[in-house]
């Protein structure tokens, strides 16, 4: 699958086009970011979607790209090709930005991310 389809459901259920979500590539994760935003995670980046539609996107650095992740409602890691790790959280001052944390480059083999509480 190379594209991300968004779905409302109720009644009936129909394709949403002004989701702010990136339609033209698939999609690894997505989550509810804070109290009223979202993230969607893809294999070039992240985009972090505001409930009035402003997007703020982060991009692989160089030829790299995303394919682990995991997600809760605060925090983002990801896992790039060539063993690097990102850690993003919630900027805990005004909660409206993710901002890297932490970027290890160990270059490690990474088979899974899980969020444990």
């Amino acid at each position: 699958m190379n594209a991300t389809l968004v779905l409302s459901i109720g009644e009936t259920v129909e394709e949403v086009t002004d989701s702010g979500f990136l339609g033209t590539t698939p999609t690894l994760s997505c989550y509810t970011l804070g109290e009223d935003a979202l993230v969607q995670i893809y294999p070039d980046g992240i985009r972090h979607i505001r409930v009035d539609k402003r997007v703020n996107e982060w991009k692989a650095p160089g030829k790299r790209s995303i394919f682990r992740c995991a997600v809760n409602a605060r925090q983002v890691v990801i896992a790039l090709t060539g063993g690097e790790l990102v850690y993003f959280e919630m900027d805990p001052v005004n909660k409206t930005y993710l901002i890297i944390v932490m970027i290890d480059i160990n270059y490690c083999i990474v088979e899974g991310l899980e969020f444990y509480y």
